[in-house]
Parts: C-alpha cells; structure tokens; sequence
C-alpha cells in the first residue's frame, strides 16, 4: 500500500544504480518491508542492472518499469 512517506532516500552527481541500491538498503534497514513488495520505476538503466535485480530477487521484491522515454513516469520510486 502506498503511504506517502520517504523510507529511504541518497543524493549524487550521477544516476547509476548503486545510488538505487543505497536508497532501497536504507530503506530495509528501516523498515519492515512486506516480501510482497513492488519497486515501480521508470525504464532507467540504473533500474535494470544486475546488481538491483539481485538485491530485488534476495529480498523477494517485484520489480515494475515503464516504457523508456515515457515522460509521466520520472516521479519517486
């Protein structure tokens, strides 16, 4: 269920998955997330990257992307 609150959140110079990495790992650490959980994102490449995808498979996380270039989708994760 989506609640409007920040449970994780990193800032950088540049867009490459560990800053998604560092944000969802603040956020576990935070939080008792359900298995059940959905990471929705746009179709960035840092949302692709292998190391995401074994951190969303290890935690048992679904992930959801939109299309590329689909400019409604630039909000939060």
């Amino acid at each position: 269920m989506f609640s409007h609150k920040i449970v994780g959140w990193d800032l950088a110079d540049n867009m490459r998955s560990v800053l998604i990495i560092n944000v969802l790992n603040k956020a576990i650490e935070r939080r008792n997330l359900p298995k059940a959980l959905i990471v929705h994102s746009d179709g960035g490449g840092q949302y692709a990257s292998e190391d995401l995808r074994n951190l969303l498979k290890n935690y048992e996380f679904s992930q959801s992307m939109t299309r590329k270039n689909n400019h409604r989708a630039g909000g939060p994760v």
